[in-house]
Order: C-alpha cells, then structure tokens, then sequence
C-alpha cells in the first residue's frame, strides 16, 4: 500500500528525522525508576533534540505482547496516561513521530511521553518521544521558538561540515553541496521505509525546480505536487517504489530537503 499525502503529514513530516549531525547513535536514555526495557524489544535508535528526546524499538514479539510489555515498562517507570490526553497539542509530538494513528501520551510529575505502536505481527516498531512538561508548554506558548531562552547568541548558523552516517537513496541524487544531517531505515512488516534529510543554502525555489527537473529526466511519475504555507510536497511514483519529498526552509534560512521512501523488501 502507498504512503498518501496526508500521511507523510501526520506520519514522516518533519520525523525531523532522527540522526543529527554527529556519527553513531547517542546511548537510549534512562526514564526514571528501577524499570527495564523487555528483554524482546530493542532500542535501534535514540536522538535528543532541543525541546525532545525521540526513541525507536523493535520487537521480537506479536503486536499484542510487544503492546502490553511496553506499557508495562512506561507504567513501571512512574508514567500513567495523560490525564489531559484529548486536550494534548500533538502537532508537538508530530514534529519527531507518529500521531496519526493512535498514539497516546504519558505523564509523570515532570514529563510527557508520547508512544506509538506499529507494525504487523512479523515486524513490530515502538517509538516514543519524551519531554519535560515546561519544554511542552514553551513549545504551545511560543509555538515551538526557544525564544531567547536559550542559545540567545548572534552567531551565524553555518550548515554542518559533513553528513552523518548513512547512505543517499539510489533513486535521486540529492541537491548540489547539500549536507546529510538525519538517515533512518527500518522495515515494517513486508516494506523497507528510509527516511532522509538535508540541508543546503540553496534557495527553496530552486532546489524544487532541481527535484522536479530530477523527476522528469528519469521518467519517474509525479503523482502529486503540493504546496501549502511555503512548505512543498512531491509525491513520486519510481518504478512502484514511493517516494515523497517535502522541501521548506528551516528556523536558521536554510532550506531542508526531507525524503520518505516505501519500497517492497527484497
């Protein structure tokens, strides 16, 4: 089945996406209490950014087990279910994960913790992405501005030297002198899904005219070509692989390049 559209919008838009511009993986962090993750769920992936830490597990068990042991591990840990879970703004949680299927939110004294469930029985994904309570509420007051708080400095943001670890896909070449800065692969039950993100100081005009111009010169079918509040999504049929781009400019005026591609397993 197909991404859609409106599912990289809830589902892949920004997963920001998950290893930043430094080699290797940072060690999964302790949540709190005596608690540990079940023997059959792995952590494969750990990132904190700013305002979040953003986690991704896979399991060795079916979907209901891997379910009911990892809520038995957040509850173990001093989480219980958010008691303002419906008022909750997910667009926070969206910006490193998924929401678009169901996940919930957790609260201790101190932190929220989103966790989303997905998967078949044979491929089982957990992720979650925690955050302090005062980090969450900065995010809705300011709507996700540090605003001064902290990093106030008037340095210029320079894009990072080199990429981080991984590989470009073999389908579109990445825009000129542009920089890697997240790669994240995993599979879900009979796809392979790969998550990309760039950086450049290319103007954001030009680098969708790059992308277009990449799209037709391959004979690749350009299925959708949207444009909403200057952020540009392309949905791109490669041979049955699916492959959706999202083009915008970031908080610091470069312009990010995020790819999500869908393919069968081999």
């Amino acid at each position: 089945m197909k991404l859609r559209m409106v599912l990289f919008i809830g589902l892949l838009l920004p997963m920001v996406l998950i290893v930043s511009a430094c080699d290797g993986l940072p060690d999964i962090p302790d949540i709190g209490g005596d608690a540990e993750v079940p023997d059959g769920i792995t952590s494969t992936l750990s990132h904190t950014y700013e305002l979040a830490t953003y986690n991704v597990y896979t399991s060795s068990y079916d979907y209901e087990t891997t379910e009911d042991e990892f809520l038995a591990y957040i509850e173990d840990s001093g989480y219980t279910l958010a008691t303002d879970d419906d008022a909750m703004n997910y667009s926070f949680f969206m910006q490193y994960g998924d929401t678009s299927s169901g996940g919930n939110v957790f609260e201790d004294d101190e932190h929220y913790k989103y966790v989303y469930i997905t998967g078949t029985d044979e491929s089982v994904t957990v992720i979650t992405v925690e955050a302090t309570k005062d980090d969450y509420q900065r995010y809705v007051d300011g709507n996700g501005e540090d605003n001064g708080t902290d990093n106030d400095n008037d340095t210029h943001a320079t894009l990072p030297d080199n990429d981080v670890s991984g590989e470009d896909n073999e389908f579109i070449e990445r825009y000129p002198d542009s920089v890697r800065i997240s790669y994240l692969q995993y599979t879900d039950g009979n796809k392979e899904i790969t998550y990309y993100e760039y950086l450049t100081d290319g103007d954001v005009s030009n680098v969708k005219d790059y992308y277009l111009d990449a799209i037709n010169d391959k004979g690749y079918e350009l299925e959708a070509d949207v444009t909403h509040n200057d952020e540009h999504y392309l949905e791109i049929n490669a041979n049955d692989v699916n492959i959706i781009i999202h083009i915008t400019t970031d908080s610091d005026g470069f312009t990010e390049v995020e790819f999500a591609i869908e393919k069968p397993v081999e």
